[in-house]
């Protein structure tokens, strides 16, 4: 389950951080998590929220070592 998970770092702050669109490599995030389907809806939404055609958008899923 993703909850279970523990891969990724996590890192805080309490200040805004400045980049841009160039600066992404690429978007991971799960496809579900309970009922919220986050990789779905994002994908869906790519073109209304700006998100340029050349960033990826990865689910979390795919990236995980069997």
């Amino acid at each position: 389950a993703f909850e279970s998970v523990y891969c990724e770092r996590e890192w805080r702050s309490v200040s805004r951080f400045s980049f841009s669109y160039e600066d992404v490599a690429m978007i991971v995030l799960p496809q579900r998590v309970g009922t919220s389907r986050y990789f779905e809806t994002l994908v869906e939404s790519r073109a209304k929220l700006g998100l340029p055609p050349g960033i990826p958008i990865v689910p979390w899923e795919t990236l995980l070592e069997s």
